[in-house]
């Protein structure tokens, strides 16, 4: 039996007028640095907005006692205000509207390339990514550069300086078949299965059933990571060598974008880089499974460039290196790229790019040791 199709309450509208101000609001905060009088006022601004929001979603719910509960209304207003102002329908099944400001053209989707990033021919030249709801395709302007770049510079900081967790009970076994690479497949396939399912129920304008969904998948994939670190430790090829700043798994912290008033949480990514003694270089071994994670084609040339990029930072003569700024550094209120990482080492800005993707939020508590899991 099929759900009745939704029927809004008199004053929805107002409801997501309200949470598209909220985006502009974030989108603001998102182009200035975390630090500051001016970021701290947009804050509480959003927070405000939190507050008005949920308490005018209860009132509507109020008043129709039969119809969607205030959550379900948050929700489906969050959804209406994300989306592009330009309100019009493509004419065709396969087109969609750019949503940049001042554009609004229709821009052909073809269903063969929806993985990929899609660029619009306006003077912008901004690049987009390709939605589907359940009836029509949709284009999405990425997440703030300025934040991704922020994320990067840490990244490369926790490389640089060795922030990671340290297992001292390292120990390569010569054993033969390890149960750990069976249970590896099962919760891989028990996560994508439930993200798909998180999909669906998101689209169909089921928030809770999501969010149940979502938790499900985030513990098969503890499940999945836990059976492949047991996995990757009993390997014989690691025997003998020796790990980049002797650990796999380095964390950053950096605020959460989803929750009101932005904490800072520890998030987490692989590296496995080891010293390969015939060529005297370090090499990373699990570039195909970084791939895999992040969903971005990442080639040898450039892990190599990577740790070239990591080892001049740590070797370099002369002028003090900051270590939080080794990618992008500041300049006149914004990150951009060092002219030596420009020139030299242009090809480990994907590398980067594919950790960054592949970051995990760490589900554990501070206090609780590496060791035991």
């Amino acid at each position: 039996m099929s759900n009745p199709p939704f029927q809004p309450p008199e004053g929805f509208d107002e409801l997501v007028t309200l949470y598209r101000r909220q985006e502009r609001v974030q989108a603001q905060l998102n182009d200035l640095s975390q630090a500051g009088a001016e970021a701290d006022a947009y804050r509480t601004q959003l927070a405000e907005y939190d507050r008005q929001a949920e308490a005018y979603a209860r009132q509507l719910a109020g008043k129709t006692p039969e119809g969607p509960a205030w959550w379900d209304l948050q929700a489906r207003a969050r959804l209406l205000a994300a989306e592009p102002r330009q309100r019009q329908l493509p004419q065709s099944t396969h087109c969609a509207v750019c949503p940049v400001r001042g554009c609004g053209r229709e821009l052909p989707v073809e269903p063969e390339h929806a993985d990929r990033a899609y660029r619009c021919p306006c003077p912008n030249k901004a690049e987009l990514y390709v939605g589907r709801t359940e009836t029509a395709w949709t284009l999405h302007l990425p997440p703030s550069t300025q934040e991704q770049r922020e994320t990067v510079n840490r990244i490369a900081h926790a490389l640089h300086t060795g922030q990671g967790y340290r297992d001292r009970s390292f120990r390569p076994t010569l054993t033969a078949a390890d149960g750990n690479s069976a249970r590896m497949a099962e919760a891989f396939q028990t996560f994508h299965a439930l993200t798909r399912q998180v999909t669906h129920a998101v689209l169909a304008g089921h928030p809770m059933q999501a969010l149940d969904l979502a938790e499900r998948a985030h513990a098969a994939e503890a499940a999945y990571r836990t059976h492949e670190r047991r996995y990757r430790l009993a390997r014989r090829e690691h025997q003998n060598t020796g790990r980049w700043h002797d650990t796999e798994t380095f964390w950053i912290e950096q605020p959460d974008p989803y929750t009101p008033g932005h904490p800072l949480r520890r998030y987490t990514f692989n590296l496995v880089a080891v010293w390969d003694e015939r060529g005297a270089t370090v090499e990373v071994v699990n570039g195909r499974e970084i791939e895999l994670q992040s969903g971005l084609a990442v080639d040898a040339e450039a892990w190599r460039q990577l740790v070239a990029l990591l080892t001049r930072a740590e070797n370099k003569p002369g002028a003090k290196t900051d270590l939080q700024e080794l990618v992008y550094r500041s300049h006149k209120g914004s990150l951009v790229v060092r002219d030596h990482v420009k020139k030299r080492f242009p090809e480990a800005l994907k590398a980067l790019e594919a950790l960054r993707l592949s970051l995990v939020m760490e589900a554990r508590e501070g206090s609780e040791k590496f060791s035991k899991w």
